[in-house]
């Protein structure tokens, strides 16, 4: 039988690796940079009954300003569209 202070050393370090572990993956740094979709759409389902194209155009140019490929979409749209 193994002397129980060398079961308690063996048990010290065990948690002391844990631990150690464990602090490196919660306090390493974090990329602050977020990747997304340059992607957007425009969908304007009232453009048939309250057509708006200067809110479309500024909406549009926006959008394009900061590098984002539009689409605009003003048909009547279904489930499977969304």
């Amino acid at each position: 039988m193994l002397p129980k202070t060398l079961i308690f050393v063996v048990l010290a370090v065990l948690v002391l690796i844990v631990a150690t572990v464990s602090a490196m993956f919660l306090f390493s740094p974090q990329s602050s940079e977020v990747i997304f979709s340059r992607n957007a759409a425009i969908i304007d389902q009232l453009s048939m009954e309250y057509p708006n194209q200067s809110f479309v155009g500024n909406v549009t140019k926006i959008l394009e300003d900061y590098n984002f490929n539009v689409t605009y979409h003003n048909q009547t749209l279904n489930v499977e569209f969304f």
